[in-house]
């Protein structure tokens, strides 16, 4: 953004003002949008730590980012079955 405020500024005439104001509007929105997802993350970890009945200032961190595959061993049929009989 400073590159482009200088060279509107200072330049050759080459950088327009409607080129430096894009450019401002895009860097101001880029920023909400980091202070958005940052406050999003926060409710996140506020919110779990609720959900597991601790109190109401405590956050909770998630060890991992990915969550481990483990396959389920089971037919497909089996689970049919198993959920007609629970519906019946």
């Amino acid at each position: 953004m400073n590159l482009t405020e200088t060279m509107y500024k200072e330049g050759s005439g080459r950088v327009k003002k409607t080129d430096w104001l894009n450019n401002k509007v895009m860097v101001d929105t880029l920023t909400s949008m980091v202070a958005l997802l940052e406050k999003n993350k926060l409710m996140a970890r506020a919110a779990l730590a609720n959900t597991m009945g601790l109190s109401w200032d405590k956050s909770v961190d998630p060890e991992d980012a990915k969550i481990p595959f483990s396959p389920f061993e089971i037919d497909t049929g089996e689970i049919v079955d198993k959920a007609r009989q629970c519906i019946g």
